[in-house]
């Protein structure tokens, strides 16, 4: 199996799954578009990090009073955050900002999703940082690229397992057909075997195995 199949190659593979009344580049586009969206791709996400003291990226308008600190995503390169680390330490969360009104913050050290925002360059995400960030705070943030559509034969689709595409393939002509339960458990198998397949190109976890002392010491019956 080749390491990424080419639009010209699944064409032929999935002659037989498309049907005609689909175009075939739309179908597969709207399949990797969904695994750039969902981020399980590998080279669907990217790390970056943001410069607390670059006041084009952050913004204390909130004031020292309450340290309320924004972050801003470029939102033309990229489809939003996954996840955040704060001086390395990862785990925070993000949650939508209807959340943040219904919930408050209390008790709450994530991360909020402002909405999108308009910029002289474009249109960045704003996101709200948890207490207790400064200008000497490093934020790195793990995001979703943002898909660039192939249109040539000779284009090379950026995901590698054929079960995963096909599944994606039939989920989308289910849509089309407006069988929306049996197109909902095609893309949930295409996101199981997107997952699976993640393991497997990023090879099995290691595991270490560690023996408390008393374990190595004989039984008492047997001294």
């Amino acid at each position: 199996m080749p390491a990424f199949y080419t639009l010209k190659e699944l064409k032929k593979r999935l002659v037989d799954v498309v049907p005609a009344q689909l175009e075939m580049n739309d179908v597969l586009n709207e399949v990797a578009a969904r695994a750039y969206t969902i981020g399980r791709w590998p080279d669907s996400t990217a790390e970056i990090t943001i410069a607390t003291a670059d006041k084009s990226q952050i913004d204390d308008s909130g004031g020292e009073r309450d340290e309320v600190w924004m972050c801003y995503i470029d939102a033309d390169a990229y489809d939003g955050a996954i996840s955040f680390k704060v001086n390395g330490w990862g785990g925070y969360k993000i949650r939508p900002l209807t959340v943040d009104y219904a919930e408050g913050i209390q008790g709450w050290a994530g991360f909020v999703d402002m909405g999108l925002v308009s910029t002289s360059a474009g249109y960045d995400r704003k996101y709200k940082m948890p207490g207790g960030v400064t200008s000497a705070t490093r934020v790195t943030a793990l995001v979703k690229k943002k898909y660039d559509f192939l249109y040539d034969d000779d284009d090379e689709f950026p995901i590698r397992s054929f079960a995963a595409i096909k599944a994606g393939a039939l989920a989308v002509n289910y849509e089309n057909e407006n069988e929306v339960q049996l197109a909902e458990k095609k893309w949930a198998e295409f996101e199981g075997l997107l997952l699976r397949d993640q393991k497997q190109f990023d090879g099995p976890k290691q595991i270490k195995v560690a023996f408390k002392p008393s374990y190595s010491q004989k039984p008492r019956s047997f001294r």
